[in-house]
């Protein structure tokens, strides 16, 4: 069944510096790496490690449902939130584009 998985010798995953997003966003960057780790595992080729360093948004009931699949996940340097505690427009620095935004087009020569 292996030669169906791509890297079917992956063993060891490291991921540095990855904002796990909010379902709201429209990704759903944690759920496709729980994913994979559930595809390997049905095709016997588990991923045997995960290491997760400086990654944002990560909470403790992600961390507990990848290691219900994985053997050892590490997450080292990660931003744990849940999600009371996310303030996005802040922690992503947006800011009101309108208000901010002016547009001089007297220089425009049309």
């Amino acid at each position: 069944m292996s030669e169906s998985v791509m890297a079917p010798s992956l063993r060891v995953l490291r991921i540095s510096d990855v904002f796990f997003s909010i379902v709201a966003d429209g990704l759903e960057t944690f759920n496709d790496l729980l994913d994979l780790a559930i595809f390997r595992c049905n095709y016997d080729i588990p991923i045997d490690e995960i290491h997760l360093t400086e990654c944002h948004y990560v909470t403790e009931k992600q961390v507990e449902r990848l290691k219900e699949v994985v053997v050892d996940v590490e997450c080292d340097d990660c931003q744990r939130w849940g999600i009371q505690d996310i303030d996005r427009d802040e922690d992503f620095g947006y800011y009101d584009y309108e208000a901010d935004f002016r547009y001089d087009n007297s220089d425009d020569e049309w």
